[in-house]
């Protein structure tokens, strides 16, 4: 019987530039939020970016103008880190009470997970970029704040308590991560949850 011909193994697909580009780029991402957890925003540079991700300097700046633009790339990659499983969570509950209480689940849990980006964007993106009015967790707000306005009337001024509330959501969160106590925010968690609900709750006689 004569032997049988080796079928050849089927080539792998080539990966697009665009999409390795991409995963290069959130590598640079994570080392950046890393490095700046470690040295402080203000004596990060391009080298200690490139060193962290296991880079070469040449292909950092095809993938970056230069620092700055790392850095405002790495902030927006973290803001969607935290900003998408909030959503998530908001757009898979049905009553009102369930997104507020996934979406803060999602939030604190997601920052539990990725310390060094929840602190890049809340606490060190303004040292990058002090006079851009926009700030990165102004999406954050934006995406909680709804959630706890639907549960109480709009007060009368300019500010809805579900801003107020939101904004100290983030503060909290950022005290916690910048003090290295990320893994106390679940408990937290379920107590900014209960501030927002307890106008809510039946008062005792």
């Amino acid at each position: 019987m004569a032997p049988r011909t080796p079928v050849p193994a089927a080539k792998r697909p080539l990966l697009s530039k665009a999409f390795v580009d991409e995963h290069k780029r959130e590598r640079c991402a994570v080392a950046l939020a890393e490095v700046v957890h470690d040295v402080g925003p203000h004596r990060l540079t391009t080298n200690l970016i490139a060193k962290r991700a296991k880079i070469a300097r040449a292909t950092f700046y095809d993938l970056f103008d230069g620092r700055e633009a790392a850095a405002d790339w790495a902030c927006e990659f973290a803001v969607r880190k935290l900003l998408e499983p909030v959503r998530g969570a908001i757009e898979e509950n049905d009553s009102t009470v369930e997104q507020l209480e996934g979406a803060v689940r999602a939030f604190v849990e997601t920052a539990m997970a990725e310390p060094e980006l929840t602190e890049l964007c809340l606490i060190h993106s303004s040292a990058f970029f002090p006079r851009r009015v926009w700030r990165y967790d102004q999406a954050l707000v934006e995406a909680l704040a709804p959630v706890v306005d639907k549960l109480h009337p709009r007060s009368a001024g300019p500010t809805s308590f579900g801003e107020l509330w939101a904004y100290g959501v983030l503060s909290v969160v950022a005290r916690r991560v910048g003090a290295g106590r990320s893994d106390s925010l679940s408990s937290v968690g379920r107590e900014l949850t209960e501030i927002a609900l307890a106008p809510l709750r039946p008062r005792s006689s």
